[in-house]
């Protein structure tokens, strides 16, 4: 019987091999996914840690600004009072 049909090996062959390559491809493309949700997670994350630092950043230069103010006032209000 396989005398008979000589080209079932061809035929099976080329079955397997095209249902291996589409596996390959869906899961390639699958894993691709992940890949790119996981890089988009990590931009957001990073983004935040860099807006937090400028907040932080903008609140320390504030802070520094407005002590450097309220002492010049203070050092005026006694040079005037003792002098």
């Amino acid at each position: 019987m396989i005398e008979k049909y000589p080209c079932w090996g061809d035929i099976t062959g080329g079955v397997i091999g095209g249902g291996g390559t589409m596996l390959a491809v869906i899961l390639s493309i699958h894993k691709t996914d992940e890949v790119q949700l996981e890089h988009q997670q990590e931009i957001r994350t990073q983004q935040k840690i860099d807006f937090s630092n400028e907040i932080i950043k903008l609140i320390a230069k504030y802070n520094t600004d407005i002590c450097g103010f309220f002492w010049n006032k203070k050092a005026t209000y006694f040079t005037a009072k003792i002098g």
